[in-house]
């Protein structure tokens, strides 16, 4: 959630010191008939600080936003929802007693997350398994796959086939 704050749709709720994580949303509305409406939405951003050790949680949710020119003509959660919860939060984060901290290795070390979860290990040999004795059972012979019988029969070979 983090990254969203820093590197997506939130931007505009990052507040310098605070570590702001959070999500952006935006809804169509539905009217008469189950149709979307149009230019009719919900934006919002529910946002938590400080994100290495969450505190505090903020939702903020406009109800039809309307495009603007500092909005570039957008009226979704990051463009709208996403700074008034930047202002929310610079206002009420020395209210609670939470000032502004400077990274440190530690806050770096617990908002780090793997890009990719670590794969688990595979065996490298395998080990055969002791067998129990019991009844045999009969082992189909092996039917030549599609392509070994294309290749077989281009090399020339007889090719038969066993009834299915």
């Amino acid at each position: 959630m983090r990254l969203t704050v820093t590197d997506g749709s939130g931007k505009g709720a990052d507040v310098p010191g605070y570590f702001v994580g959070g999500k952006t949303g935006t809804a169509q509305k539905v009217g008469p008939g189950g149709r979307y409406l149009a230019n009719a939405r919900i934006s919002s951003f529910t946002g938590m600080f400080p994100a290495y050790d969450p505190r505090y949680v903020v939702y903020i949710m406009i109800d039809e936003p309307k495009p603007r020119r500092d909005t570039h003509g957008f009226a979704t959660g990051g463009w709208v929802a996403a700074p008034a919860a930047r202002e929310v939060i610079e206002r009420i984060g020395p209210l609670l007693g939470y000032l502004p901290q400077l990274e440190t290795p530690v806050i770096r070390e617990a908002l780090a997350m793997p890009m990719q979860p670590p794969r688990p290990a595979r065996p490298t040999a395998r080990t055969a398994e002791p067998t129990r004795p019991g009844p045999a059972i009969p082992t189909p012979s092996p039917q030549p796959s599609r392509q070994a019988a294309l290749a077989q029969a281009m090399a020339g070979a007889a090719i038969s086939h066993a009834p299915r």
